[in-house]
């Protein structure tokens, strides 16, 4: 039974990502790396990848700036519908820290994420399991 649910866990994450395909920011559409410029100033670009889910293709791009991650992702316009910032555990208020503390019981905090996504933002952990928090 184990084994089972490890291998639908394994079959499921590939699954997720089996869709993405890695890019070189040249071969980006037009109006995505020029956004993609405008928003990402002074970072380094790391890594894009484009993505088709349900017909709708987007297009990301990974940035690093002063050790922290930003990660974007476009239409093929180069509208900006989602942003993912890495935010440090203490910069948050302390009903939320102490909220993903606790979700994260018995892990480690390895990032925290403010996702914008249409003026919503939320914040998001990676979690590792089975490693104490610190």
């Amino acid at each position: 039974m184990r084994f089972a649910a490890a291998a639908l866990s394994v079959v499921a994450t590939f699954a997720a990502v089996a869709g993405e395909k890695q890019l070189k920011f040249e071969r980006l559409p037009a109006a995505v790396q020029t956004a993609a410029k405008e928003q990402t100033k002074g970072a380094t670009i790391v890594g894009a990848s484009t993505e088709t889910e349900n017909g709708k293709t987007t297009y990301e791009v990974e940035t690093t700036s002063n050790g922290k991650t930003r990660d974007l992702e476009f239409d093929k316009t180069g509208a900006l519908l989602v942003s993912e910032d890495e935010v440090d555990l203490d910069s948050l208020p302390a009903a939320a820290k102490a909220a993903i503390q606790k979700r994260a019981a018995g892990g480690t905090i390895a990032k925290v994420e403010k996702v914008t996504d249409e003026s919503r933002q939320k914040d998001r952990v990676r979690r590792e399991p089975g490693r104490q928090p610190a």
